[in-house]
């Protein structure tokens, strides 16, 4: 990543770190990724030289994040770093069940929960910042009210082919709204119950460190879906990468396979 950066291409016209790819906030999806290494590295490191290399390392990803403005990361880092974090004093596993049902269902609760704030008045749009070439807290607030509106109107099946007008490249910025704009309350209700299930499952598994550190990672990695939905709507090895971190909390020593 730092050589990329002495490269053309690498920033959008408003300063945003894109690394030549087409989307800031898909990026910073990756360098979540590698920084959720990079911590599971930190932790397991057992000299202080080594944690001080790592930590320098993961110190710059966290400058590209911040460069990149995807904020639904940052707040994604801070979840998948506790739950590890938690871990590493606490040493008990497997996680709470409770707080792994509402990870589950953060992206949804954060979405409405953040129109409520503007819808009440306790929050207020920084438009002017625009200006500046910074983004907007309420960036969002429309596309998911439209998400919803549109929810309200095609409540059973939705409308994907509808919402999108037919380009097939179209997001709701929200992982949970898109789904449920797109293909209904019964497609959205088996979604996040699958999501559940297949994070409680892997949960009663987690036995050891490593296995808690992946479910942190895929719990992270669903959470960074609050504010965008490029996990659902792009890339296959970001796909990969989301699989591969549940497969890892599976995983069972002295025995063949996840």
């Amino acid at each position: 990543y730092a050589i990329r950066l002495f490269f053309p291409g690498v920033y959008t016209p408003g300063g945003r770190l894109t690394f030549d790819f087409s989307n800031s906030n898909f990026v910073a999806m990756w360098l979540f990724v590698s920084a959720l290494l990079l911590i599971y590295t930190f932790v397991t490191m057992k000299t202080r030289r080594s944690r001080f290399y790592v930590a320098v390392l993961l110190g710059f990803l966290c400058y590209f994040i911040y460069k990149t403005e995807a904020r639904n990361i940052w707040i994604a880092l801070g979840i998948a770093a506790f739950f590890i974090l938690y871990k590493v004093f606490e040493k008990k596993y497997p996680y709470n069940k409770v707080s792994i049902v509402a990870m589950m269902l953060y992206p949804m609760l954060f979405a409405l929960g953040y129109i409520f704030l503007f819808e009440a008045g306790i929050l207020e749009s920084n438009r002017e910042m625009i200006e500046y070439g910074e983004k907007a807290n309420d960036s969002r607030i429309e596309i998911w009210k439209y998400a919803l509106a549109y929810f309200e109107a095609h409540p059973i099946i939705g409308g994907y082919s509808i919402i999108e007008g037919g380009r097939g490249s179209f997001q709701l910025h929200n992982t949970h709204l898109d789904t449920l704009a797109s293909y209904g309350i019964i497609n959205y209700l088996l979604f996040a119950y699958y999501h559940i299930k297949i994070c409680l499952q892997a949960n009663s598994k987690c036995t050891t460190l490593l296995t808690s550190f992946a479910l942190a990672g895929f719990i992270g990695l669903i959470a960074s879906g609050a504010a965008e939905a490029s996990l659902y709507a792009n890339g296959m090895g970001l796909y990969i990468f989301v699989a591969s971190f549940l497969m890892m909390s599976n995983f069972r020593d002295n025995e063949e396979g996840v």
